[in-house]
């Protein structure tokens, strides 16, 4: 994937919609889009969240995704979002909240 596309797919994960992505990256909502067909046919998936469960299952991948751009984005760090779904939460809450969680 490319460097954008690491981006979008780092801020879908955050739960970010379309336009949130395109805001943050200055971009327009379209190519947005267009960056999103990319990205699910290169992960052979077809959902945003077949994506953002792919995103999870293989974050190393995402290390290349400037850190800068989630920050700006209101992001946790990524690590930070794995661990907090790998230990759980003693509330119930939606698969969202645990991802914007900081």
């Amino acid at each position: 994937m490319t460097r954008r596309e690491h981006e979008i797919l780092s801020l879908l994960v955050c739960g970010l919609k379309n336009r949130q992505i395109a805001e943050t990256l200055f971009i327009s909502e379209k190519t947005i889009k267009t960056h999103l067909n990319s990205i699910f046919r290169k992960l052979n998936v077809a959902t945003r969240s077949q994506a953002i469960i792919y995103a999870i299952r293989h974050a190393w991948k995402l290390d290349s995704s400037p850190a800068k751009t989630r920050a700006e984005a209101g992001c946790p760090p990524l690590r930070q979002v794995l661990s907090r779904l790998a230990i759980g939460c003693r509330e119930p809450f939606s698969a969202r909240q645990a991802l914007m969680v900081s």
